[in-house]
């Protein structure tokens, strides 16, 4: 996925062994400096070698022809253990945390259209069953409870539209949940806020 100001102007899917789709039409650049981001999801098989399967960026970036230097790359950790690793997370959590059980919103900070991460609470008032998160509405991207990765999800492209959450991951009280999501939940998010939806059965989309 590619970003320009913030604005994701286009996203490359690699099809089983196309190493050649490499190419995005960026729009919406300023006349002096601009802004670009760059997000690569890992999502490869790791018994499959390239070019078969290819994962990352494996070459040089340009632009008009120019190769684009002097990169700043980060990691946005998913795996369970690897959240509480980032950088002043217990402050951004408090932070976050504050501003949902105060009710505040930023309607300039609801990037619904854009790659993102979204956070939420899931108040259980009962002792918590097994269940199924409803992801329609959203694009793809990966989603955790209370840092338990649940699994990746695709709505845009289906076939499989929930996913899959144990009990023995959820208890009484308030559950966090934490949508990464690659290319932006402009059905499921308002400026406002976000809305996830729980079933008792499975869904897919053929």
């Amino acid at each position: 996925m590619a970003c320009i100001q913030r604005d994701m102007v286009g996203a490359l899917y690699k099809d089983f062994a196309d190493i050649h789709n490499n190419t995005i039409e960026v729009q919406g650049c300023l006349d002096n400096v601009n802004s670009l981001e760059i997000i690569v999801e890992i999502a490869g098989r790791s018994s499959i070698n390239y070019p078969v399967m290819s994962r990352g960026i494996q070459d040089n970036v340009y632009m008009h022809n120019v190769t684009l230097e002097n990169w700043q790359s980060c990691q946005v950790p998913i795996e369970t253990y690897e959240i509480s690793m980032v950088k002043n997370y217990e402050k951004i959590q408090k932070q976050v945390l504050h501003k949902m059980n105060t009710q505040q919103s930023d309607s300039n900070s609801a990037a619904v259209n854009q790659p993102a991460v979204f956070i939420g609470n899931l108040h259980i008032k009962t002792a918590p069953a097994d269940t199924f998160l409803d992801v329609r509405g959203w694009g793809k991207g990966v989603v955790t409870i209370n840092q338990y990765n649940i699994g990746r999800y695709w709505s845009t492209v289906g076939p499989q539209q929930t996913l899959y959450i144990p009990s023995e991951f959820l208890h009484k009280g308030t559950n966090l949940i934490m949508f990464y999501e690659f290319e932006g939940a402009t059905t499921a998010c308002t400026a406002a806020s976000c809305t996830a939806k729980f079933t008792n059965i499975p869904i897919f989309d053929y």
